[in-house]
């Protein structure tokens, strides 16, 4: 498809992509990718069976180019699941069982919408489908989508949905969550610097002293990441003013994708390395080539060679990034606080994946309304996703305690809008025909569409 400078090939646009949307003088065809955007053609009122067949034309010419690949980007979890610790509904529990949705989900994919029902019930989406994608619904719908994708979550596009999911499901909240338990299980005394040094951080007069500054931040990263974190700090944090912080910089910002991935080997941040270097030289020209080297060997050596520190060092800039938000000092002590009740061993990494996985759910629930993402891949990237859900634990009821749960602890228990979570799962759990009670938690999550 070609239009003005722009062309776009018929294997990278989706059916859904293609819009008949009703306005004051009949119905204009349009076409809405995120990189060819452009009203095709309008039609009269008189002539909105020829709009029909003009839009399902081409639907059929695209049609002949399915199915679409899906990201390599993205790499669920896979394998099957394990046994949940106890089941609840009645019956065999097989797809084959039982009836479809309302909206004429089959069990497995109604199953997969209502381990992200919460979110989404929340967020006034439905739970019988994965989301308006045609006719005038669908345009409002895609709006809203694209809105909350870029505007909450600032992903501008498909393959960074696949980015934050992968963030939330390999590491989310859950990670800072323990991190703020293990301050939860320091002495009295220590908890008390840490809550006042995490003040002082964020009071304005400490901007101007950067040495009273690097100590608060010392003092605080060896209480809350022992010290480990204070070696990670001091050999590669403090050591980019002797590099050039600027190029420092723009080497993690090259960088952040690949260091993020838990799993990633040195031989695979080759290519991520080389790209780095060759933007810091377009930026700082051969000066700049030769501190990045400088620092590429300080981390490699401090951070990448060190086991568990390039995962510290990832929770460490998470934790530098909170600190810059005046609002972080009274969520993280909210967080400690409500730690300090539960007492220790109230953070487990599964305990609150509910509240992650969720969002993960909806985010591709998200993508696909956004039309970056087509319904079959979208239910193939959730299928993994709500396995592990059903593995770690044991009904509806457990999944739900536990993601409201992690939203208080994201919120530090202050949140306004934690109410209008609590009813949605309220509302969940009441509803005869929703996916909570018509369908058994230990059902078999396999492919059944």
């Amino acid at each position: 498809m070609i239009h003005g400078g722009a062309s776009l090939p018929f294997d990278r646009i989706l059916p859904a992509q293609l819009e008949l949307t009703p306005d004051d003088d009949g119905v204009a065809l349009s076409l809405e990718h995120p990189d060819l955007n452009r009203r095709l053609a309008h039609f009269p009122a008189a002539k909105m069976e020829a709009a029909q067949a003009v839009r399902a034309r081409l639907v059929e010419l695209l049609e002949r180019r399915l199915p679409f690949t899906r990201s390599a980007a993205f790499t669920p979890p896979a394998g099957p699941a394990s046994a949940p610790r106890q089941t609840t509904g009645a019956g065999t529990g097989l797809s084959a069982d039982l009836p479809k949705a309302p909206g004429r989900l089959t069990p497995v994919q109604g199953w997969i919408i209502g381990a992200g029902a919460i979110f989404a019930r929340a967020n006034g989406h439905p739970v019988d489908r994965l989301g308006e994608v045609s006719g005038p619904l669908g345009a409002l719908g895609r709006r809203k989508a694209v809105a909350l994708l870029r505007e909450g979550w600032g992903i501008p596009g498909g393959e960074d949905v696949d980015r934050e999911v992968m963030s939330l499901i390999t590491r989310g909240h859950r990670e800072d969550f323990g991190f703020t338990a293990r301050v939860a299980e320091l002495s009295e005394g220590e908890r008390a610097r840490y809550a006042r040094v995490l003040h002082a951080l964020t009071d304005r007069g400490l901007a101007d002293d950067p040495a009273a500054r690097q100590r608060a931040l010392a003092d605080l990263i060896a209480l809350r990441y022992g010290p480990q974190g204070l070696q990670v700090m001091g050999g590669v944090l403090r050591r980019a003013p002797e590099t050039d912080p600027a190029v420092v910089e723009l080497a993690e910002t090259a960088m952040l994708g690949p260091l993020w991935d838990p799993e990633v080997d040195a031989a695979e941040l080759e290519p991520h390395w080389a790209r780095a270097r060759e933007m810091v030289g377009a930026e700082f020209g051969d000066e700049g080539v030769g501190a990045f080297d400088a620092w590429r060997a300080a981390f490699t050596r401090d951070v990448i060679e060190v086991p568990g520190a390039l995962e510290l060092y990832v929770q460490l800039r998470i934790f530098l990034h909170q600190l810059a938000d005046p609002d972080f000092p009274a969520e993280e002590l909210g967080r400690l606080r409500l730690l300090e009740a539960a007492g220790p061993g109230a953070v487990t990494h599964d305990r609150h994946m509910a509240w992650d996985f969720g969002r993960a759910l909806m985010l591709i629930r998200w993508g696909h309304m956004a039309g970056w993402i087509d319904a079959d891949d979208a239910w193939m990237r959730m299928l993994p996703i709500a396995r592990e859900i059903q593995s770690a634990y044991g009904s509806w009821t457990d999944m739900a305690a536990a993601y409201l749960e992690g939203r208080a602890l994201w919120s530090g228990g202050a949140d306004a809008d934690q109410p209008v979570f609590e009813k949605a799962a309220a509302g969940l759990n009441a509803d005869a025909d929703g996916p909570w009670n018509r369908l058994p938690w230990d059902l078999p999550l396999e492919k059944d569409w």
